[in-house]
């Protein structure tokens, strides 16, 4: 007997949202963890209570955790994640339990997808095309006296 098609599109949309929590648990462990032990080294560096030897260690250290936190954002790409997940799980829900019909579900995915795509594009550093401005009338000419 064939599975229904039906319970296989919210088996593999509630298996992506699932990772996109993930994602989003990670990136939040990450910004933390990593922002403590930037901030714990920064201490440690500062303070006169540590060898002079381990200063330079500290310092160096602090500065890779910042560096972290500053390029790869992981604050900014758990926002994203948790954005995208909570457009799609109330959908697939919505969907398997009220009157959400498979095309509006599918219309919801696609716009978490986009939200996705769209702040890869931004933390990337390529924004998409501007749009292309309207045909500019010409200005008129002051009549010769």
């Amino acid at each position: 007997m064939a599975s229904n098609p039906n319970q296989d599109v919210i088996h593999q949309l509630t298996q992506k949202v699932n990772f996109w929590f993930k994602l989003n648990i990670a990136c939040q462990w990450l910004h933390w963890g990593i922002g403590i032990l930037g901030v714990t080294c920064s201490t440690l560096a500062a303070s006169s209570v540590i060898k002079t030897a381990y200063l330079g260690v500290f310092s160096v250290s602090a500065a890779v955790c910042f560096g972290i936190i500053g390029f790869v954002n992981p604050q900014k790409q758990a926002a994203k994640y948790i954005r995208a997940f909570r457009i799609l799980e109330p959908a697939i829900r919505e969907y398997a339990y009220s009157d959400l019909s498979l095309n509006d579900l599918f219309a919801l995915h696609k716009r978490a997808e986009e939200l996705l795509n769209d702040s890869e594009q931004v933390t990337s550093g390529s924004a998409p095309p501007a749009p292309a401005l309207p045909a500019q009338q010409p200005l008129p000419q002051p009549h010769a006296a």
